[in-house]
């Protein structure tokens, strides 16, 4: 999440005739929201539902949640820490996939680690501030122009 819940700096009238969203309703009337950082050209805004939105919807059952970005971010910093002082690179990796593989049970969590297996994903992870924050990439402006979607 890179975004934050602020007050509005302006209170638009809709026109019901011409303004989409006109007689809508939404929880976050009369609300704003503000980024935490700069916007570079291409990023992506994300707006945290909070988990009982995902655990609400069967569809979602395997959607990482916060505790397990945790999780998953301390089993990382460990084999991290362990790499740094004790393990060369090969016996970091045997632990990387026996802790993916034998050690974590939830799903959410599994997914969290998902696509990490080299300890040059573990230091894009760690670089990164996270497991979250490690999937984030800038789109191409021509790539937003064809998927994007402002909202």
């Amino acid at each position: 999440v890179n975004m934050e819940l602020k007050t509005p700096l302006f209170n638009p009238i809709l026109d019901s005739c011409k303004d989409l969203g006109a007689g809508a309703s939404s929880d976050y009337h009369g609300c704003a929201f503000a980024s935490k950082h700069t916007i570079k050209e291409g990023e992506e805004l994300f707006i945290s539902y909070g988990d009982n939105w995902f655990v609400a919807r069967p569809k979602f059952t395997d959607m990482a949640l916060k505790k397990n970005y945790e999780e998953s971010n301390s089993i990382l910093s460990s084999i991290w820490s362990l790499s740094a002082n004790f393990l060369d690179s090969s016996k970091a990796t045997d632990m990387l996939h026996l802790a993916k593989n034998w050690i974590v049970e939830d799903p959410r969590t599994s997914n969290a680690l998902e696509g990490i297996s080299s300890m040059d994903d573990l230091e894009h992870v760690i670089s990164s501030n996270g497991t979250a924050q490690s999937t984030l990439s800038l789109r191409s402006l021509d790539w937003l122009e064809e998927h994007g979607q402002c909202m």
